[in-house]
């Protein structure tokens, strides 16, 4: 269990890394078991968002002075860091996006990108109360993805990946914070805070403490890498 109330979110666009000195000084600088999951990836643009992503998370830990550390993975298949239970950390990408979070708590994010969205879709992720505050929406898309984005990383916060049905949650809105309604846990509040920006993606962070930060640090390839 983590200990000392902590949490940061980090969110970055992965797009400079198509230049392919970026991509390889970005490759050079995550650590050899990041990379080899890369090399495992087939099309570019997954090594692309795995490089990113890993470039994100080892930079998030080095500026809480953490430099080095080995990856757990759980039953369920959440990464964690070896012998380091003050830190827990969750990472997600869509399209051309990454998004992590560190934290001294259990923490889930998720980003996606706001694309078209089928009735059977809907169906297999939304309660029947959620598929109305979708259809009475003025923008119906981005409804059903701030619903989809605030379920997954609350799953990815409690670690039950995909044993838990996303119809088993209800988000409840709230002016700060957003709460889950999951009875499989009722025992303990959950909440959620999202993220809004005009580039056409949803991102959402989920934790049992309430106090998720306001805003995201929203960092450049570039300047990461200068920092590292």
């Amino acid at each position: 269990m983590c200990v000392n109330k902590m949490i940061r979110v980090y969110i970055m666009n992965t797009e400079p890394l198509k230049d392919n000195e970026l991509y390889e000084r970005s490759y050079s600088g995550i650590s050899y078991e990041r990379r080899d999951r890369a090399d495992r990836m087939k099309q570019p643009a997954d090594k692309i968002r795995s490089v990113g992503a890993s470039l994100l998370l080892e930079y998030a830990l080095g500026k809480m002075g953490i430099s080095n550390f080995r990856y757990g993975y759980g039953d369920k298949g959440k990464p964690f860091l070896v012998d380091r239970d003050d830190i827990c950390f969750n990472i997600s990408h869509s399209g051309d996006r990454v998004m992590c979070a560190v934290s001294s708590y259990p923490v889930g994010c998720d980003v996606e990108r706001i694309n078209d969205v089928s009735e059977a879709l809907e169906k297999k992720v939304l309660t029947v109360s959620e598929r109305e505050q979708c259809a009475v929406s003025n923008n119906r898309k981005k409804m059903f993805f701030r619903f989809w984005t605030s379920k997954e990383s609350f799953v990815k916060a409690v670690g039950d990946g995909m044993a838990l049905s996303l119809l088993e949650t209800e988000i409840v809105w709230g002016e700060g914070s957003n709460r889950v309604r999951a009875p499989k846990f009722a025992d303990k509040e959950y909440y959620v805070k999202e993220y809004f920006g005009d580039d056409g993606y949803c991102y959402a962070c989920c934790s049992a403490d309430e106090e998720l930060p306001t805003e995201p640090f929203v960092l450049e390839v570039e300047k990461i890498l200068e920092e590292m």
